[in-house]
């Protein structure tokens, strides 16, 4: 039961940030690749990723339960897989000029804020009725996460698999994610 945390802990950030990563990527391509896009990603994500865990203590405790914590992980996966399809339309109104150009820079960061908000509750959903000792190792599990992720990505992932590869990827771990908190349960 513990390992199971410390390994939902480690796909949770994993993931997280590869979702982080890919639309990072995306806004790049699509927007214009700047440092300063780039910063303001990282920046935004972060900030969700902390409102979302600080929100978490003001729910009620009747819905901090792991069975929740899958519904949400489901509510995710179908909204990432929607996800290509937002994309797709944000291009062809971007190409088509039916809307300002400010527009798309707030309508391609809503992904990344809802991302971030689901990733941000995911942990102190781990973290709920544990000792602070395994609270620790669930957040070491987790930065753990982050920083794979921010590796591989660059160096492997979307060398060899592309950005819609990566994406293949991370919806298939987000499934490995869902049948853990169910083994959870």
């Amino acid at each position: 039961m513990i390992i199971r945390r410390y390994l939902l802990s480690f796909l949770f950030s994993f993931n997280g940030m590869m979702y982080e990563l890919m639309l990072s990527q995306n806004l790049s391509a699509a927007l214009g690749g700047t440092l300063l896009r780039y910063f303001i990603t990282v920046g935004l994500f972060t900030l969700c990723l902390g409102f979302s865990a600080l929100l978490f203590d003001y729910l009620p405790e009747k819905i901090k339960t792991s069975s929740n914590l899958r519904r949400l992980n489901v509510f995710f996966l179908v909204g990432l897989i929607f996800l290509p399809l937002y994309f797709y339309c944000l291009d062809y109104f971007l190409k088509i000029d039916l809307y300002s150009y400010s527009f798309f820079q707030y309508a391609y960061h809503l992904p990344l804020v809802a991302i971030a908000i689901v990733t941000g509750f995911e942990i102190p959903f781990l973290f709920h009725g544990q000792t602070d000792e395994l609270k620790s190792k669930i957040l070491a599990f987790d930065y753990g996460g982050m920083f794979f992720a921010c590796l591989a990505f660059p160096l492997f992932l979307i060398e060899n698999f592309g950005l819609f590869g990566t994406f293949a990827l991370a919806l298939v771990l987000q499934f490995v994610i869902l049948w853990q908190i169910r083994r959870l349960l």
